[in-house]
């Protein structure tokens, strides 16, 4: 069986009839597993995302309606969670699985947009306390890997968000499978 993970910012999931509308969108793209981000629904309303086909897995929930990220498998996949966790600001939330005799860390990260180093320190110790695994990690990190390049003016502050996510993919040893500069292609 094929693990198909989607990463997606969705820009919050506070009505019933969006929520709706993405779990019907993971269903039609046979997505296995989705890395959500921006889901701005507080701890109470986890449960409001999920239905009979899939479940939420693990989350982190901001105190007001900002921020939050979630971790949602289809219920028939057949993995067996060993252990969970996530921050309190709603920014990182992971899973640990097994499958196939293989541990898989699977994590979902909604980064701050002013670039706060302390973020990617705590998320880079994060990364390498779960050395024990394969790191799957998805997310939404505010971020360029090149300023000049992917933006048509590029700031300081552009500058420093994206020193800081280059410098947490050059610790944490991880890297973007969809970057042009990626040793590691997909085909």
């Amino acid at each position: 069986m094929a693990i198909n993970i989607l990463s997606w910012n969705v820009n919050g999931l506070n009505s019933p009839i969006k929520r709706t509308k993405c779990l019907d969108y993971l269903r039609c793209k046979k997505v296995s597993i989705a890395l959500i981000q921006e889901s701005h629904l507080k701890s109470a309303d986890v449960h409001r995302f999920q239905n009979k086909y899939f479940k939420v897995i693990s989350s982190s929930s901001a105190v007001n309606k900002t921020k939050g990220v979630r971790i949602v498998s289809k219920r028939n996949i057949g993995f067996s969670i060993i252990r969970s966790g996530n921050d309190t600001e709603g920014r990182i939330t992971y899973v640990v699985v097994s499958l196939n005799n293989t541990k898989y860390a699977v994590m979902s990260v909604y980064a701050p947009t002013e670039g706060d180093s302390s973020f990617f320190q705590e998320l880079l110790r994060l990364v390498v306390s779960l050395e024990d695994c394969l790191v799957v990690l998805g997310g939404d990190f505010n971020a360029v890997l090149d300023p000049q390049l992917d933006r048509s003016h590029a700031s300081k502050s552009d500058s420093m968000i994206s020193g800081c996510f280059n410098s947490f993919l050059q610790h944490s040893n991880i890297c973007d499978t969809m970057s042009r500069n990626s040793s590691n292609k997909l085909y």
